[in-house]
């Protein structure tokens, strides 16, 4: 049986292709080790197969829920116990061997929380659902994704984060070695905390007594004085403005693939006649909206006041927050 076919993000597969070939590593190093299974584990095994079986057995269909491509909506059900299954049967799979107790009850509560999004996205959570667990040696759920991670590597390299999936690239490690090319993916938090975004250090939380005015100065004059931060989200009035003497231009391109195809030189000219100190993305949709290549997303350039160039692809706003991914060349 083939893995469901959803409609594949290319872009996403391309900045995460290095950390998706590490996990494939890591997985098969994994499955290369391996030792004949002991009684104990067999039955281990089993017990949480047959948890997971009796679980997804009753997930509930709901009809605004997604399926994937090709499957009838009378048989996302038979289609969802065959994926698991096959799942259950590979080599390669988080979930063929047995898991620690501890990371299993970390396990069962992701796999709970899942299922309030139907049956369909609970089966294709189940990868990451299970890297998650596999993450730490403790029972903590809150805290089966964070860093540091208790994950034994066959090569040199650090694992940064986890990344659940989707985008074209499947629940996989994300690893320091492609931290740069992966680049970030940044909620830029204009209330509560407060935050701005350094293109090299990344988010940078406010203190309290510099966090907002009407005009943004005391947040200027604070940037200033630290010496960092290059970029400010303002939500009230939708709009991106610059610290530091930084300067913003739009990038007029429709995706990565176009966006790396633009060197610095062409970047630094960009900036030099066109650039500017804010700018609006009003035009962002709100973030419970996919984005596609039909959205209404774009791009940006940011020079930093020491002269490093950024990329953003502008992505989503609401709830105060600013959703985009940066790139530092």
């Amino acid at each position: 049986m083939n893995r469901p076919n959803f409609p594949d993000d290319q872009e996403g597969a391309y900045l995460k292709f290095r950390d998706q070939i590490n996990t494939f590593k890591w997985k098969l190093w994994l499955a290369l080790i391996r030792t004949p299974p002991a009684p104990e584990q067999l039955k281990q095994r089993r017990i949480q197969h047959d948890w997971l079986r009796e679980f997804i057995a009753k997930v509930p269909i709901r009809p605004g829920d997604g399926r994937p491509a090709g499957v009838s909506p009378d048989g996302v059900r038979r289609w969802a116990l065959a994926y698991l299954e096959q799942e259950l049967a590979d080599p390669l799979s988080l979930l063929y061997d047995p898991m620690t107790n501890s990371q299993f009850e970390v396990f069962k509560q992701w796999m709970k929380r899942s299922a309030a999004n139907g049956l369909s996205n609970t089966v294709t959570n189940i990868p990451a659902r299970a890297l998650g667990a596999r993450a730490h040696n403790h029972a903590d759920v809150e805290k089966a994704y964070s860093y540091p991670f208790d994950i034994q590597l066959p090569f040199e390299d650090e694992v940064r984060s986890i990344w659940g999936g989707g985008g074209g690239a499947g629940a996989h490690l994300a690893f320091a070695s492609n931290a740069k090319f992966r680049g970030r993916d940044v909620f830029l938090d204009s209330h509560g905390y407060r935050q701005v975004f350094d293109i090299v250090q990344g988010i940078l939380q406010v203190p309290p007594e510099a966090r907002y005015d009407a005009t943004n100065k005391l947040i200027a004059d604070w940037s200033r004085k630290q010496n960092k931060g290059d970029i400010d989200y303002n939500d009230m009035t939708a709009s991106l403005l610059s610290l530091r003497g930084a300067k913003i231009a739009v990038l007029k391109v429709a995706n990565w693939f176009e966006a790396d195809r633009v060197n610095n030189a062409e970047l630094h000219k960009l900036i030099t006649e066109y650039g500017r100190t804010t700018i609006s993305v009003k035009q962002l949709p709100p973030m419970n909206r996919r984005v596609g290549v039909n959205e209404p997303r774009f791009f940006i350039v940011v020079r930093s006041h020491e002269g490093r160039l950024t990329v953003i692809d502008l992505r989503t706003r609401e709830f105060g927050q600013l959703h985009f991914v940066s790139r530092l060349r």
